[in-house]
């Protein structure tokens, strides 16, 4: 549909589509973005870090996390995250799931209207977190899949792999990954250390 030269945009490290818009993370400190239909830029210098998986647009995460929209820079309220933010939140309708840390960090449950954090994971988790709409899954430092209610915070360990104790930082490399096919209601859930790739079916919350 559209092609343009990368090189115009500097060293891209990352695209993220959301909100019907396309984000370019470019070096050296800052994020495009783009309308994917034709690529124009339609805005150019938005904070390194940036990630607006939101419905609704205007929610940026970099160090900290803080709502603003992409046309000003009117901040309606911030939350720092101690660790800072590499891996992508989960946004509903009343709520942010965002994990701290690059390698591995608590996960923050926050309220989307005033940033008040409402819960804070009891486990460090090493993988990035996906959720089904009803709750977020993430694999935790003691080998465990587990999830949190999204409107709680409420924590249940759903499967114990039987794994010692994961240390993210001594092969950095391997990772740990998760992905949720809402289609299927199936979870995937990657250990990389020992090459494990296992799937489950979710079972949607008793209404």
């Amino acid at each position: 549909a559209w092609s343009t030269l990368t090189r115009a945009l500097a060293k891209v490290y990352s695209l993220h589509l959301a909100d019907s818009y396309l984000f370019a993370e470019i070096s050296p400190n800052n994020v495009l973005a783009l309308n994917p239909f034709d690529g124009t830029v339609l805005y150019p210098d938005l904070p390194y870090g940036t990630h607006t998986w939101s419905p609704s647009l205007g929610t940026v995460i970099s160090d900290g996390i803080y709502t603003r929209s992409l046309s000003d820079s009117v901040r309606h309220w911030e939350t720092p995250i101690r660790g800072g933010v590499y891996t992508s939140p989960i946004f509903t309708e009343t709520r942010i799931a965002v994990r701290a840390g690059e390698q591995e960090g608590l996960v923050y449950l926050l309220d989307r209207q005033d940033g008040k954090v409402l819960s804070v994971s009891s486990s460090s988790v090493v993988s990035n977190i996906v959720s089904d709409g009803h709750a977020y899954f993430g694999l935790t430092v003691d080998g465990a899949l587990r999830s949190w209610d999204l409107e709680t915070g409420h924590e249940s360990a759903l499967v114990e792999f039987g794994h010692d104790p994961i240390d993210p930082y001594r092969n950095p490399r391997v990772g740990y990954h998760l992905a949720f096919d809402a289609s299927a209601a199936m979870l995937f859930a990657y250990l990389g250390d020992v090459s494990q790739l296992t799937a489950f079916i979710v079972e949607p919350p008793p209404k």
